[in-house]
């Protein structure tokens, strides 16, 4: 405990230790994965159907392991995507619909996905 202006103050930190996250990493993918689950049954509760999931981003490409973890808890397929730059992809694609068809873009966020992104 430190003590700053007569109040105390906790401060927590955590080291990483080789071998003590490989062996409860896992499991904290698990528990985020269980938190995932409980928005899509929330979802599917309410009549939105959920049948596939969509991943993006470098955790997504890298880690093999939390992508399986996150399908078998989820019980869906994951998809991820083949761009290492995902938002700045979808910036693009809406600024290709801003622009439109006439100014060498594209009318609809369908059309100009189907152009310029994939899975």
């Amino acid at each position: 405990m430190e003590v700053e202006n007569g109040e105390e103050i906790c401060c927590c930190t955590v080291e990483y230790k080789h071998g003590i996250m490989d062996k409860y990493l896992p499991d904290l993918i698990e528990t985020t994965a269980f938190g995932t689950r409980i928005i899509i049954e929330a979802f599917e509760g309410g009549g939105v159907p959920i049948n596939e999931l969509y991943a993006a981003g470098g955790i997504a490409q890298k880690n093999e392991m939390m992508m399986q973890i996150y399908a078998d808890v989820t019980n869906k397929e994951i998809h991820i995507s083949s761009s290492k730059q995902a938002p700045a992809l979808g910036a693009a694609l809406f600024g290709a619909v801003a622009a439109g068809a006439t100014r060498g873009g594209y009318d609809t966020i369908e059309s100009a996905s189907e152009h310029m992104s994939r899975l």
